[in-house]
């Protein structure tokens, strides 16, 4: 632990995202606030996903479950945005909130996973250009999910061959599961792990994300539904322990 974040840094992040908290809290529901709403839910949601992921050091399942859930309520109240007509800043809606899908999938809310997916259209992507690996990853996370009946590859642009540092092995790990392949994920899973590691101690060091890889564990979950069984891992950078699946308990 103490390479990536320390006791002090646990304290530090609870006490300034609470306050933060009620501060945007103020401003979303203040009728005389003349800012942009989805600045404020993009706000809200970065500072609950930072507390869920400060209640898993403080070893705090359900707080930390209740943060993340809403940290994704948040981004789908800031894609609802667009079906009620309201302004949203250019690029705001991007194939980066796919990681949130993958929360929701960690600490078992499927549903919510399901309905975050169902909300990114074919206008979150840029028209006329190769699909980055994130927006690659966003498409085959969707199918997956099973809401994917809004797009055709061949209505799409190609796909780049450019990989990303902070995704790297994801599109592999899913590649895995469509294939209901369990030994082919779980060895891109495990270097998935390996290069967030490397990546979070070079980025994020004292940060929330340093805590754990919550995305990890939502791959590992999605590819319990696809494959349709528990998926052991003993990695410790995914907490999959800490917030155990309906499947894991049963089994």
């Amino acid at each position: 632990m103490s390479s990536r974040y320390t006791r002090s840094d646990v304290v530090r992040w609870k006490e300034a995202d609470e306050s933060r908290i009620q501060l945007k809290l103020a401003q979303l529901h203040d009728s005389s606030f003349h800012g942009r709403r989805d600045f404020v839910l993009s706000g809200l949601h970065l500072l609950h996903e930072g507390l869920g992921f400060t209640y898993v050091a403080l070893e705090e399942p359900e707080i930390a479950r209740n943060h993340f859930l809403a940290s994704c309520q948040y981004v789908e109240q800031l894609f609802s945005l667009r079906e009620r007509g309201e302004p949203i800043s250019p690029g705001r809606l991007t194939a980066g909130y796919c990681k949130s899908w993958l929360v929701a999938l960690a600490i078992g809310e499927n549903a919510t996973a399901s309905s975050l997916a169902s909300k990114f259209k074919r206008e979150d992507l840029p028209a006329g250009k190769r699909r980055s690996e994130i927006e690659q990853i966003a498409l085959l996370l969707k199918s997956l999910i099973g809401c994917s009946e809004d797009f055709h590859d061949e209505e799409l642009g190609p796909p780049s061959s450019a990989r990303s540092n902070d995704f790297k092995y994801y599109l592999e790990c899913l590649d895995g599961i469509a294939e209901r392949d369990e030994e082919r994920f779980l060895h891109a899973l495990e270097r998935a792990a390996d290069n967030w590691l490397i990546q979070i101690v070079r980025t994020h060091r004292g940060l929330p994300q340093s805590v754990c890889f919550i995305h990890g564990l939502g791959l590992l979950r999605l590819a319990e539904q696809v494959i349709g069984k528990p998926i052991e891992v003993s990695n410790v950078l995914i907490p999959s322990s800490f917030f155990p699946s309906s499947r894991n308990q049963a089994a």
